[in-house]
């Protein structure tokens, strides 16, 4: 420890800091570029105060008073920047100068100790103790309520972290908590820095460093760099993450993510700056070519240059032109010494050792990686020079590149760099008969070499690595020979016995077939010429194991009488062949079904202009599908199917054959047959449609849904679901029920391991919903079964399996019926007009008058979580600046009924559904002036009213409380066949007729108050009999009007809105009173009733209906006999 001096001052000591730490602090919020010259300043100031310190206990220790008020005051100059927001430049550059001084303060501290040859390890400094004091102070900001806070306190730590020099291990558990902590903060500014410095604090821990019960740092930037929903927060942890074995898988996988700008620096700022390091550059990196498996630079060519987006394709070629820049550094001397010739450009050089390292025979990718080099890097291109000497050496890289180079020139139409770069089609064509001659040469000494000896397993590799090389070469000279000039002729002549002759032999791999075919498809005539070769060559297979009946030998000189006249003796059977023979008759059949398969892929023709046809299917094909080979049986199959799609009267009667052997077949050929009867649908579907109709439905809407819903194997059921997602693109399929099923096998949790299922419905559902106005509304029309189904399912879970949330589903859904997405695509292909686009901007009104019509159904079932989330769904619906008039009213009259009959019991669903009453109310006031009254009389609205009219209000708070039954035993009646009923009683005047009824209806009723009194004094009161005059001709004949006598209770119910008063009447039973008998009660009214009198507008008071009683109370008896004749039972 330096020397230190008593403070006689304190006061001093305060005054001195307080006038030149902050003079510092407002310099360094000018410019970063003066903060070294700060540090060294601020330096010298906390040397001079750690000089000053109090002795205590009587000498025995000290008190470091200085260097404590000058932590102090660090900490007065920090506290300030702290609670300002993100974004202010003085404050970040405050922070950063706190954590430049911290590692200035380090670096001294770290030089005084090497300068020290014994000197305690564990020994406390100056920076050691302003560090953790500092430290400590920051750590009482990580939990802060004030987000700001939090952030610039871990803004502060993100600088210290990387230069803390040796603090003890309680402090670093603490901080490590506090960051594992903070990187699970709700603010994802937060979470952003927080992972920034824990992977600065973390990024040498190990497995070792960690205790059992602890998560390790590194699984905590994994996840976040995985799976946090901030943009930011991933860039954050890509950014800092250390590049290791462990990490870079995880790195590669965000090459995919969602965000363009994570993408971009995934191949710019994480791969390509990491390939070389050192201070030459001259070391092979962490993300060098070499460093990485085959698989991972296949999977970054892939994921870069078929990237969506331009500017991720333009950095990941910038990427591949570094690999080849870099290949060699680091490389094995072999390759270098192998590459390295004097007339070799370094381009090429490069090119060739960067394709030695891809799997030029599988895919793609290496074919990819080269056009985007030659297209991003034109100065590679200009250097690739193809010389005599180049054709003479043939490798597979050197052929791959020369064929790449071909078809880039011809993609380019670059006809002058084609040209020097290909040969003559007759020195071309040496060059395949040379390779093919080396092929079969190898091909058949290591037959024979297995013949004499057996190998081992290195030399059986080697072996078979030799021959996929000549097949790997042959196969790039074959492509290439696709893009030369065949008009000389004297090259013609030289191909084209060359490659016929390739074709029949049988030792010519598979692979090398269609290749083969493509280059006859170019010197043949036309297709009926190919057809014609290729028949031949089959026929020239086939008949060494063709059994033929011998002809009889017939001599023209022989006579009649030389004849014998004895019957010939018959002719032996056929000799049996052996199992060799055999086997080798399967393996010709196989043979010829590929090239038949070959050519039939290759040929643009029908079945009829080509008789050779015939007899291939009936000799070869058609015998070959009895054939109990499995293999075999595969390949007559597809053979059968490709005839069928050039033969359209052979395909409508085929398509019956494929769907039984779909039925018998095993999986492994179901894929198959199940692409052959999708490619005749496809092929043939207008003569399907007009020849047999019904048989395409039910393929499309009953076999092929059938199917898919009992198929479990994952392959089969991708192609299903692609097959059916295009016939219903196509058309062909027209049953929305097929869309649905289709939804519902996307959202199975069957199939979520199926990523080909799952990538091909989610390309199909945007394409199919966003092509058309009708597809969009059907679309919108099965979303309640989806919902209601995928329910279903969600309660039916088995352990493990998971399915989408009911939120999931109808973001989906408004995501697919949304208006903008239609229109914006439709019009810009002009597919739909504009009155289809504005009819189709109220769809997801009427997606929600579905919704609410399903809430007013009695079977609707789902539970309150469901209920939740479709209430919440309608804030998300788009609304329209204009909407249809009926429409609107439609939707607010659901909505009424909803919140009236079916009111929700959890606040969350009816204030959504409230506000998006208030929503609409407030943006169609106009359109909805109209009162309920007036909508009645809308003819366009009868069958709404219609149905809300029938619906039983569920809950007992909705409506008021039918009447209870009466506590006396008699009825209150009178002369009209309608009296006041009870629970459990129908009134006898309902019927169909009972709308226009209502109308007429006069209520005559006793006061409510004395109704009131008769009801606390529990005594029945006598029955008041009233008479109305219905409203009629003194003579002539009408319908009798039933008058309705009710008591306070009845009353109470007719004073109900009419609204609740037709729904209570709706629910009763009707009964329905015959013509005839309503004509005697019309007769017998007339007789009892007094001279015609105006019928009272409103109900009078009882005291006035008691001098109009017809019967007196002791009569009632009387008159339910005579009522008891009129009423007329259901």
């Amino acid at each position: 420890m330096p020397g230190k001096t008593r403070q006689p001052d304190k006061q001093t000591n305060l005054e001195y800091l307080s006038a030149t730490v902050p003079k510092i602090f407002d310099q360094v919020q000018v410019s970063i570029a003066n903060h070294q010259k700060n540090c060294v300043a601020l330096h010298k100031i906390h040397s001079d105060a750690a000089n000053f310190f109090e002795q205590v206990n009587n000498g025995r220790g000290i008190r470091l008073t200085g260097e404590r008020m000058f932590g102090d005051m660090i900490q007065c100059m920090l506290a300030p920047v702290l609670p300002l927001k993100k974004g202010i430049t003085t404050a970040d550059r405050v922070i950063r100068f706190i954590g430049a001084y911290t590692k200035f303060i380090n670096e001294k501290a770290a030089e005084e100790k090497a300068g020290q040859d014994a000197i305690d390890v564990d020994e406390d400094t100056t920076a050691t103790r302003f560090t953790a004091r500092l430290l400590k102070f920051l750590m009482r900001g990580v939990e802060a309520k004030d987000k700001n806070v939090r952030y610039r306190v871990l803004q502060t730590l993100v600088e210290m972290v990387s230069h803390l020099g040796e603090i003890d291990e309680e402090l670093y558990s603490a901080l490590r908590n506090a960051l594992l902590g903070r990187a699970r903060d709700k603010e994802a500014p937060v979470r952003a820095q927080a992972v920034v410095a824990l992977s600065k604090l973390c990024a040498a821990e190990t497995d070792e460093d960690i205790e059992n019960d602890e998560i390790s740092a590194i699984d905590v930037l994994l996840e976040a760099l995985a799976h946090d929903p901030s943009s930011d927060v991933r860039r954050s942890v890509l950014l800092s993450l250390p590049i290791t074995p462990v990490t870079i898988p995880h790195i590669l996988d965000r090459m995919r993510d969602t965000e363009v700008t994570i993408r971009r620096v995934v191949f710019s700022v994480v791969l390509e700056p990491n390939t070389t390091q050192g201070d030459e550059f001259k070391v092979m990196g962490p993300t060098h070519p070499r460093a990485f498996t085959i698989s991972q630079r296949e999977q970054i060519v892939r994921n870069g240059v078929g990237d969506r987006e331009d500017s991720v394709r333009r950095v990941a070629s910038t990427l591949i032109g570094s690999w080849i820049d870099v290949v060699d550094i680091s490389g094995s001397k072999v390759d270098s010494q192998d590459l390295k010739q004097e007339n070799v450009p370094a381009a090429e050089e490069g090119v060739l050792s960067l394709l030695k390292l891809f799997d030029l025979v599988e895919g793609t990718v290496a074919r990819d990686a080269l056009f985007s080099v030659f297209t991003h890097r034109p100065d590679i291109f200009s250097k690739i020079k193809f010389d005599a000497d180049y054709w003479q050496k043939l490798d597979p890289e050197r052929a791959f590149l020369a064929r790449v180079f071909v078809d880039h020139c011809a993609d380019e139409k670059d006809d002058k760099r084609l040209e020097e770069a290909l040969p003559t089609v007759s020195a071309l064509a040496n060059i395949i008969k040379a390779s093919w001659n080396a092929l079969s040469d190898t091909y058949q000494n290591f037959i024979d070499d297995r013949l004499v000896r057996d190998f081992d397993d290195v030399e059986l590799q080697e072996k078979e690595d030799e021959i996929v090389e000549k097949e790997a070469v042959l196969s790039e000279l074959l492509k290439m020979a696709v893009n030369l000039d065949y008009s000389d002729e004297s090259g013609r002549r030289v191909m084209f016995p060359l490659v016929r002759e390739m074709t029949s032999k049988e030792t010519l791999p598979e692979t090398l077939v269609g290749h083969c075919l493509d280059v006859l498809r170019r010197l043949a005539a036309d297709d009926k010429d190919l057809i014609r070769i290729v028949v031949e060559i089959i026929s020239d297979l086939r008949d060494p194991f063709t059994d033929e009946p011998e002809e009889p030998v017939n001599d023209p000189n022989a006579s009649f009488a030389e004849t014998p006249s004895t019957t010939p003796k018959p002719r032996p059977p056929p000799r049996e062949k052996t199992e060799a023979e055999k086997k080798q008759a399967l393996d010709i059949d196989s043979r010829c079904l590929m090239l038949s398969n070959a050519m039939l892929e290759r040929v643009n023709t029908t079945f009829e202009e080509n008789s050779t046809l015939e007899g291939l299917m009936r000799d070869l094909i058609v015998p070959s599908i009895h054939i109990k080979d499995a293999h075999i049986r595969e390949r007559a199959f597809v053979s059968l199917g490709l005839c069928c799609s050039i033969a359209r009267k052979r395909a409508l009667n085929s398509v019956d054959f494929f769907k039984s052997q779909v039925l018998s077949s095993p999986d492994k050929m179901k894929p198959s047959l199940y692409k052959i009867i999708f490619d005749m649908l496809m092929v043939h579907d207008l003569a399907f449609a007009r020849s047999v109709p019904q048989k395409v439905l039910e393929i499309t809407d009953d076999f092929l849904i059938t199917r898919m819903r009992e198929e479990r194997d994952p392959q089969i059921l991708a192609i299903i679901c692609l097959g059916i997602a295009k016939l219903v693109l196509a058309g062909i399929a027209r049953d929305i029920n097929s869309v649905a099923n289709l939804m519902l096998a996307f959202l199975s949790p069957a199939t979520s391991g199926n990523q080909d299922l799952r990538q091909a419905l989610t390309c199909f559902f945007p394409v199919y919903s966003y092509s058309s106005v009708a597809n969009q509304s059907s679309i919108m029309s099965i979303f309640l079964r989806v919902f209601s189904e995928v329910k279903k399912t969600r309660a039916d879970l088995e352990e493990g399996e998971e399915v989408a949330t009911s939120s999931q589903v109808t973001t989906m859904f408004i995501d697919l019926t949304d208006p903008n997405r239609l229109s914006s695509v439709v019009s810009a292909h002009g597919l739909a007009d504009e009155k289809d686009i504005h009819d189709n901007e109220s769809l997801q009104l009427k997606l929600a008058i579905e919704i609410l019509k399903e809430f007013l159904k009695p079977n609707f079932d789902f539970d309150k979580d469901d209920k939740k989330v479709l209430c919440q769904m309608f804030s998300k619906l788009y609304i329209p600046d204009v909407v249809d008039d009926e429409l609107i009213r439609r939707l607010k009259l659901y909505l009424d009924t909803v919140k009236t009959r079916r009111p929700f019991k959890d606040t969350t669903s009816r204030n959504a559904l409230s506000k998006f009453d208030a929503l609409i109310s407030k943006k169609y006031e106009k359109q909805l002036e109209l009162q309920e009254e007036e909508l009645r009389k809308l003819e366009e609205l009868q069958d709404l009213f219609n149905f809300l009219d029938d619906i039983i209000p569920e809950d007992d708070g909705e409506l008021v409380d039918p009447p209870e039954p009466k506590k006396r035993g008699r009825k209150r009646r009178s002369m009209s066949i309608t009296t006041a009923t009870s629970d459990g009683e129908t009134p006898s005047h309902e019927s169909g007729r009972g709308a226009q009824k209502a109308k007429k209806r006069r209520r005559v009723s006793g006061s409510d108050d004395e109704s009131e009194e008769e009801e606390e004094e529990g005594t029945p009161r006598p029955a008041v009999k009233t008479r109305v005059m219905p409203k009629r001709a003194a003579t002539g004949k009408i319908s009798t009007q039933p008058i309705v006598i009710t008591d306070s209770e009845d009353e109470a119910h007719e004073e109900l809105p009419k609204k609740k008063a037709s729904s209570l009447k709706a629910a009763r039973k009707t009964r329905k009173v015959k013509d005839e008998e309503e004509e005697a009660l019309d007769r017998d009214i007339s007789q009892l009733l007094e001279p015609p009198s105006p019928a009272p507008s409103t109900p009078s008071s009882l005291s006035s209906l008691e001098d109009d009683t017809i019967v007196g109370p002791d009569s009632e008896a009387e008159e339910e006999e005579e009522v008891s004749g009129l009423l007329v039972e259901d």
